[in-house]
């Protein structure tokens, strides 16, 4: 059986999208305030109690998937959105198409992962080049192939940045599925053997929304978990300063190139 059921489904137009909802709201005097130059997607409870606790830097800013938290960063014409919309790919893919119906264009998603690779240890910074797609949803947007890519223009800022901040870190692909509970033996090994450095549930999704909707979209990943053929050893709370570090340095950059568009 071959999946999406309908074959070649990434062709055809959508009977419905952004427009059908936000539109009608819209044309109902329904006013979103401030369209976010870019948004910053993660998926840490932590994280979001970190930035709620701090209102003297964010404020809160509209949700459009429906669930989870936003919180709005800069300048009130020109802000960047933190859009906490919870694990998966499904509530920040819509967000993202949301957000690009209303103009944003750029995107950057932060959070943990496990590392396949054994060289990687909990605490690590990986910066993603490409996302394998075993997500599920990637191949509703996009037509078959084995890897999603993100913007190579917002990856290389990203790049730039970390190196700027002092960050450490190490690039490569990752393994997006939308079911960690069921990582099998077989595909750790495969997958490690192909090169892939970690396993999340997000990247390929989103890179494959962005380059649909052609928006720019880039991603980093700090391992908490370390994952093989026999199990699991995971160390949340060591990765968590890293991944806080990982979020400013983000912020840092897109206010740095909000300045700069507008200089």
């Amino acid at each position: 059986m071959q999946y999406p059921l309908v074959p070649d489904k990434w062709r055809d137009p959508s009977v419905a999208g952004p427009e059908s909802f936000l539109g009608s709201a819209l044309k109902m005097g329904w006013d979103p305030g401030p369209i976010p130059v870019a948004t910053v997607f993660t998926y840490d409870p932590t994280l979001t109690a970190h930035v709620r606790a701090q209102s003297e830097r964010f404020r809160p800013a509209p949700n459009l998937a429906g669930n989870g938290s936003s919180f709005a960063l800069g300048p009130l014409a020109a802000p960047i959105w933190l859009s906490c919309t919870g694990v998966g790919p499904s509530a920040c893919s819509m967000e993202l198409e949301n957000l690009e119906y209303l103009g944003c264009r750029r995107f950057v998603s932060i959070g943990i992962a496990g590392s396949i690779d054994p060289a990687l240890h909990v605490g690590d910074l990986v910066l993603l080049t490409s996302a394998l797609r075993d997500d599920g949803l990637s191949q509703h947007y996009l037509e078959p192939a084995r890897y999603a890519t993100p913007s190579a223009a917002l990856t290389e800022r990203l790049r730039a940045a970390l190196r700027n901040a002092g960050e450490e870190f190490v690039e490569g692909s990752t393994w997006t599925t939308p079911t960690p509970n069921r990582a099998t033996a077989v595909e750790v090994s495969t997958y490690r053997a192909e090169g892939v450095r970690t396993v999340e549930m997000e990247a390929a999704a989103l890179f494959a929304v962005g380059e649909a909707r052609g928006v720019e979209v880039a991603s980093a990943v700090v391992v908490s978990d370390e994952v093989t053929p026999d199990g699991m050893h995971s160390d949340y709370m060591n990765a968590l300063p890293r991944l806080l570090a990982l979020l400013e340095t983000v912020f840092e950059m897109l206010a740095n190139d909000t300045i700069g568009n507008d200089a």
